[in-house]
């Protein structure tokens, strides 16, 4: 090796040296090398309904800018609310008054959001959800209009979301649950909820025959 170049040999070393230290105590990295916060979390989830005393929770990968991001917070259509930290990585925003009933919501939030070095969101965040909807009977068994009937049918009504709390019909509890049916003529017979949202009423004695019976689901109900 020639006794000229070791200078410059030694100099590239002691510069790889100051280098790897460093890395290795963890200098910053440059600015554009930092990537953006994220949302890793959200409350309502995709498909979930949103109680109409809901709440909407959004939680980043790591703390944030917690004026900038209630700023750039929209909720479409508008509903007044109030922002709250759990810590600094999770928001939640309480709608008040309470959010409408079977109405579809567009939450935005916008790329004012940065993290407290002022990193900002590489895009907006947006979702859409639903709040809870109405009570509806999906079907009944015998379905309406069916004739000829059999003396011993049992009636079931089926409906599109929980009406009972799911208990074991030793519950002493099970007994106050609601008789949500009424028929006219009138049945003599028992109620039973064979889930949260199936009720089945079998008769003590055949139905009468010839007989048109009609069957209403009592108002109020929920």
């Amino acid at each position: 090796m020639s006794i000229k170049r070791l200078p410059r040999i030694l100099g590239s070393m002691v510069l790889l040296s100051v280098l790897l230290t460093a890395y290795v105590l963890g200098a910053e990295p440059p600015p554009n090398s930092i990537p953006a916060p994220i949302v890793v979390q959200r409350t309502p989830e995709r498909g979930e309904e949103l109680p109409l005393d809901g709440a909407i929770e959004l939680v980043f990968d790591r703390p944030m800018d917690r004026a900038s991001v209630e700023a750039a917070f929209s909720l479409s259509p508008h509903v007044r609310g109030t922002f709250t930290w759990s810590d600094g990585r999770t928001l939640c925003y309480r709608p008040a008054p309470l959010l409408a009933r079977d109405q579809t919501y567009e939450v935005t939030l916008s790329t004012a959001a940065t993290d407290p070095e002022g990193h900002p969101l590489k895009e907006a965040y947006r979702f859409e959800f639903r709040t809870v909807g109405y009570l509806k009977v999906t079907q009944v068994i015998p379905a309406p209009g069916t004739k000829e009937t059999e003396a011993d049918s049992t009636i079931t009504v089926i409906f599109n979301r929980p009406v009972v709390p799911l208990m074991a019909v030793s519950d002493p509890a099970y007994a106050t649950l609601p008789d949500p049916v009424m028929f006219n003529p009138p049945i003599e017979g028992k109620g039973e909820w064979l889930n949260t949202s199936i009720y089945l009423f079998t008769p003590s004695e055949p139905l009468a025959g010839g007989t048109t019976y009609t069957a209403r689901v009592t108002a109020g109900l929920t």
